[in-house]
């Protein structure tokens, strides 16, 4: 019973929240009939004729009241919702305005002009502007309240689910801590064991500890710098390189502006691994990975475009169908930033992969160089 009541029906609005509404309309209107029917008691002497009158001004009233009052709600709840407190607050006097024009005058002036007296025992001023006045700021007012509410349950589910995932890298940090030295140490025994003519086996051994290092440290920083990030991810390819030689070529771009501004680590390796395993691996003639870093309004705007294979199917199911380094990192865009990563065909051929988060720039970048 409680999905079918959870299922939304459109503007994403679900069948319950829908029932209230109309629940609230029709007791409004029970009180606005009872309050028109006593005002004029005794002031009228063809009862049932009244009593008609007042049922078609009702219809006819409220029907275009609740047809302005959806389109307000849609106004101010899908196209306005991060608007300003104060900004919204000049626009509901305005609109305010219009819905007493169109919702509590109008209606009566149309059935005049058809020949039905109106206005007969009834204060215009309290039927025709109070009451349409106290159902918009009613209703109004419990939208907010519900709207403020879904927003407060929704941030609280986020942060629980970001608690989940801090302890899970907690745990996971602490396992990848077990003798990490370990593995430097061997990997510095073997680059001391290389001959002199082997230097650039030497150096892709350094390249290789390094790599292993900065995964490791990103492990314990919520934060890093851009720059930072970058330097991982061309020693990264730069190991890459070895493996396809001519066949992987490499760009990386980036405002200066932006160098220092601050990323969650680790972030795009996912999806440069992404580009390496689904688009240039199994291409004959390989391809070109190039990353841009830029500054738009604001925030860090990245995408990372791949010269691949490509993929031919419905864009929108790889967000579902990725390995799990890709879905990761949809996952964190989505919980730290709200931000979705948006994927599109390059032409002539391979994928990019975009998405935008805040500027914030790092305070300090001694503290996590590698």
């Amino acid at each position: 019973m409680q999905s079918r009541f959870s299922k939304k029906l459109f503007w994403q609005i679900s069948l319950g929240e829908l029932l209230v509404w109309s629940g609230f309309c029709s007791l409004f209107l029970l009180f606005y009939f009872i309050i028109l029917t006593y005002n004029a008691s005794g002031k009228t002497a063809d009862t049932a004729h009244f009593i008609t009158a007042v049922g078609i001004e009702l219809i006819v009233s409220y029907l275009m009241r609740i047809g302005i009052i959806a389109f307000l709600w849609w106004f101010y709840f899908r196209k306005l919702k991060d608007r300003s407190v104060s900004a919204t607050i000049w626009l509901h006097l305005l609109t305010v305005s219009i819905y007493l024009v169109l919702g509590g005058i109008l209606p009566y002036k149309l059935l005049e002009a058809g020949g039905m007296e109106m206005k007969k025992g009834r204060s215009m001023l309290w039927m025709d502007i109070a009451l349409p006045y106290i159902f918009y700021v009613i209703q109004f007012s419990g939208f907010y309240a519900y709207f403020f509410w879904r927003r407060s349950q929704q941030q609280l589910k986020k942060e629980k689910e970001l608690i989940s995932l801090a302890y899970q890298a907690e745990v996971g940090a602490l396992k990848a801590q077990i003798q990490p030295h370990f593995l430097f140490n061997t990997l510095n025994s073997i680059s001391a064991t290389v001959l002199p003519e082997q230097e650039a086996t030497r150096i892709l051994i350094a390249k290789l500890a390094d790599t292993f290092r900065y995964a490791l440290r990103s492990t314990t920083e919520d934060l890093v710098p851009l720059a930072v990030e970058l330097e991982f991810i061309e020693n990264y390819l730069a190991l890459e390189k070895e493996r396809f030689t001519h066949r992987l070529r490499v760009e990386i771009l980036a405002d200066e502006t932006i160098t220092d501004a601050a990323i969650p680590p680790m972030l795009l390796q996912p999806l440069v691994e992404n580009a390496i395993k689904h688009g240039i691996g199994p291409s004959k003639t390989g391809g070109k990975i190039k990353i841009t870093c830029r500054e738009d309004n604001g925030y860090v705007a990245i995408h990372v475009c791949d010269s691949g294979l490509g993929y031919d199917g419905d864009l929108s199911t790889m967000t579902k169908s990725g390995g799990i380094g890709l879905r990761n990192t949809m996952l964190r865009l989505e919980k730290l930033y709200n931000e979705k990563i948006q994927i599109s065909r390059h032409i002539p051929s391979g994928l990019i992969f975009s998405f935008k988060i805040p500027i914030q720039y790092y305070a300090s970048r001694n503290s996590i160089d590698y």
